[in-house]
């Protein structure tokens, strides 16, 4: 297998039971299945992946660059552990439940239409990210930066705004209740 993919669509490709190549540029991922594989070390730049499997992937030490995934099914992923220089990724409509984004520098990230339960967001950067339509139940955010951030369709979520930044972020009325759970203060509809 060669070390460099440059232009390529893969579709179908089972990556558990093959071998991953070091480096991947403007590539399509199709249908693939990345659930488990070793991916440690690998260079991901202006990729999509669409209606992948990456449950349970290591991903030690990748770099994501400008790397978009739909439909995508990435439970347990370990963003925190990925190369955070350049890391720039953005999702449409992927199961994230019981990922980390722990420590990482993710502001500007694009999350639409995910499902992001039990997600570790703690002391994380998301400056001017955006969370339209996503279900953040159980995330947890603690020591979090969410300043200029959209959350006004996001569903679920409970941050407590004394120990995390929220400055200029915008959310709804229907979902500011997530703003106050932290106080113990019952709200009426």
């Amino acid at each position: 297998m060669k070390n460099y993919y440059q232009d390529k669509t893969i579709k179908d490709t089972n990556f558990k039971d093959n071998t991953i190549a070091r480096e991947y540029d403007s590539c399509n991922f199709i249908n693939c299945n990345f659930s488990k594989a070793d991916m440690t070390g690998v260079v991901i730049t202006h990729c999509l992946f669409e209606n992948c499997n990456l449950s349970s992937a290591n991903i030690n030490n990748v770099s994501f660059q400008q790397v978009v995934f739909k439909s995508c099914k990435m439970l347990g992923l370990q963003f925190d552990e990925c190369n955070g220089l350049g890391l720039t990724v953005s999702f449409v409509k992927c199961v994230l439940d019981h990922s980390s984004f722990y420590q990482t520098n993710i502001s500007e990230t694009t999350f639409i239409g995910c499902q992001l339960k039990q997600v570790d967001f703690s002391y994380a950067d998301l400056t001017e990210s955006v969370f339209d339509l996503c279900d953040l139940s159980s995330a947890v955010f603690d020591r979090t930066n969410l300043s200029k951030s959209n959350l006004i369709t996001a569903i679920h979520f409970s941050i407590d705004p004394t120990k995390n930044n929220i400055t200029k972020a915008k959310f709804s009325s229907t979902n500011i209740r997530g703003l106050l759970d932290c106080f113990g203060i019952e709200i009426e509809s």
